[in-house]
């Protein structure tokens, strides 16, 4: 097939050409297309298995190119990617990640060299809570629905969505620090403080005010002023 006919088709019917012709050119458009987002997905969830593990899955496919079932290509190479990431001899442990050296954290600094905000939302993610830092990567970073990410991670839609709410909220903290409180001056704050205390040490105003409404109310009907 000619390389502009095979570049105007969708991911799956490439594999489904892929499949019947084991014609590499149809392979080689789908790695194009999927292997930049794959490796900064793959880089910030375990930069020490990166490497090996894309290298297994785009091995994997090219082998044993597998039968979606109606299932997106892009859907199933990060379903793929998680699972080996989650399980096996891709699984991260927090003791890998601290034996980690600066050799093997070459390719994620990379990543980030050059664009300051960029690095610094890097990190931040490095810092979030596992599932949080996955569903938010799946989300934002490889462009997967919280439907399909709520289904990867077994979770209900709901607790997904909560989740990746949370991450957002932490990142936010972890980039900007807490929000600030307005500035007051000392004096103002002094000010402040005794009008405080000057409340706390007498009776409410209001309600003083509404007893005394509600004793003249009682005193008149219909205008004629009733004795006490």
């Amino acid at each position: 097939m000619f390389a502009d006919k095979l570049c105007s088709l969708s991911d799956e019917a490439l594999l489904t050409h892929y499949h019947s012709t084991r014609e590499f050119k149809a392979f080689k458009l789908i790695y194009q297309r999927h292997k930049d987002r794959l490796y900064r997905y793959c880089v910030q969830v375990s930069r020490r298995n990166c490497a090996a593990l894309l290298e297994q899955l785009w091995f994997n496919l090219l082998e044993k190119p597998p039968r979606l079932g109606g299932r997106l290509l892009r859907n199933w190479l990060y379903i793929q990617a998680n699972r080996m990431l989650q399980g096996g001899a891709f699984a991260k442990s927090s003791t890998d990640e601290h034996l980690a050296d600066s050799s093997e954290n070459t390719a994620f600094e990379a990543l980030a060299r050059g664009d300051a905000d960029r690095a610094a939302l890097l990190q931040a993610v490095q810092q979030l809570p596992r599932i949080q830092r996955n569903i938010f990567l799946l989300h934002v970073e490889c462009g997967l629905s919280l439907g399909l990410i709520a289904d990867i991670e077994n979770l209900t839609l709901k607790a997904c969505t909560a989740y990746y709410r949370q991450s957002r909220d932490s990142l936010e903290t972890l980039i900007n620090g807490q929000p600030r409180r307005a500035w007051k001056s000392q004096r103002t704050r002094r000010m402040e403080l005794a009008v405080e205390r000057e409340k706390s040490a007498r009776p409410d105003s209001a309600e003083t005010l509404s007893a005394d409404s509600a004793a003249a109310n009682a005193s008149v009907v219909k205008g004629i002023e009733v004795p006490a």
